[in-house]
C-alpha cells in the first residue's frame, strides 16, 4: 500500500491534500498510520479502526486513536461515516440523524473537518420515493451540521437515492452550501452505469468538494463480474477529470480508496504492482 500511495502522491498538483483510507492497509491501526506516514502523507480518513466501525468507537478509543494519530504526526481529514448507508424507511430518519450527532462527536473530539455520509438507498433510480422525502431527510442533517460548525460530503454509493446523477444534482442545487458538498467517486459511478462523463462533469463542479480516487470495469450484458482496478485502467475517466480539475485550478482532499487487498485475493493483484494512477 505504501507503494500505490507513494506512487499517486507524485501524481498530483501542489496544494492537493492527498488522503488514505487507511483501514484499506492492515487492520491494526498502528500498521496503518505507520505505512501512511511512510508513503509521505499527512492525513487519513477514519472508517473502522480498533476492528470497529467508527460510530461503535468509545470516547476512549477516540483517543487512542488521536494519540496513535499524533504519535505518526497524522491528522484525521474525513471521518468515513455509515450515516444513511441503509434502505429507505422514513421512520429512520430520526436514528440517523442521532447517528450523526455521534459522528460529529468523534469528528470534533479527533479536529476532522469533513463527515463522509450518505444519502438513503432507494433500490435503483426508478424505485425512488419522492424527492422531497430524501431532501427534507438531508435538511435535517445539513442543519445539524452548520450549527456543530463541520461539512458534510455526500458519496455517490451503491444505489443511493444520490448515486444517480439527476437526483445529486437537485439535491445540491436545493440544498448545496458551504457544510454540504459533494465527495466523487468515479468507481462508484461506474458500477451503476453513470461514469463521469458525460454524467457527472461539469455540472458538479461548483459542488465538488473531495474525491476518492478508485476505478473500475462494469461487467457487459450480464456476462463477467464487475472489476475495482487500478486508477486510470478502468471507465472511470480519471486522468480526464483529473486534468479538466487541475487546468480549472480546483484543490481539494483527494483519498485513495483503491481496495487493493479485494484486487489482491481475487485477482493476483497487490499494492506494488498498482500504483499507476493515469
Amino acid at each position: 500500500m505504501n507503494t500505490e500511495a507513494a506512487v499517486i502522491a507524485t501524481k498530483f498538483p501542489a496544494g492537493w491534500d492527498l488522503s488514505v483510507f487507511s483501514d484499506e492497509i492492515d487492520p491494526d491501526l498502528e500498521i496503518q498510520l505507520e505505512e501512511v506516514k511512510r508513503a509521505g502523507l499527512n492525513y487519513f480518513d477514519l472508517r473502522t479502526a480498533l476492528d470497529k466501525n467508527v460510530l461503535d468507537l468509545s470516547d476512549k478509543e477516540i483517543d487512542r486513536v488521536a494519540a496513535t494519530a499524533h504519535q505518526f504526526g497524522l491528522q484525521v481529514k474525513c471521518i468515513g461515516s455509515p450515516v444513511n448507508k441503509h434502505p429507505f424507511r422514513p421512520e429512520d430518519r430520526s436514528r440517523e440523524l442521532q447517528r450523526l450527532r455521534r459522528i460529529v462527536e468523534i469528528a470534533q473530539r479527533l479536529k476532522a473537518p469533513y463527515i463522509r455520509i450518505f444519502s438513503p438507498f432507494v433500490g435503483g433510480a426508478s424505485r425512488a420515493p419522492e424527492y422531497e422525502e430524501i431532501r427534507d431527510w438531508l435538511a435535517d442533517q445539513i442543519k445539524l451540521a452548520e450549527e456543530q460548525g463541520v461539512v458534510l460530503l455526500l458519496e455517490n454509493d451503491g444505489d443511493a437515492y444520490g448515486a444517480f446523477p439527476e437526483n445529486a444534482k437537485k439535491l445540491f442545487q436545493d440544498l448545496g452550501n458551504a457544510h454540504f458538498r459533494a465527495v466523487y467517486d468515479f468507481s462508484n459511478a461506474v458500477l451503476i452505469g453513470y461514469p463521469a462523463l458525460p454524467h457527472w462533469f461539469p455540472w458538479i463542479l461548483p459542488f465538488l468538494e473531495a474525491l476518492h480516487i478508485k476505478d473500475s470495469l462494469a461487467a457487459r450484458d450480464g456476462e463477467g463480474y464487475d472489476q475495482i482496478v487500478p486508477a486510470g485502467e478502468g471507465e472511470g475517466n480519471v486522468p480526464e477529470v483529473l486534468r479538466v480539475l487541475v487546468d480549472q485550478g480546483w484543490k481539494g482532499p483527494v483519498s485513495i480508496e483503491p481496495h487493493l487487498s479485494r484486487i489482491g485475493k481475487k485477482r493476483g493483484l497487490d499494492s506494488s504492482g498498482a500504483g499507476r494512477p493515469f
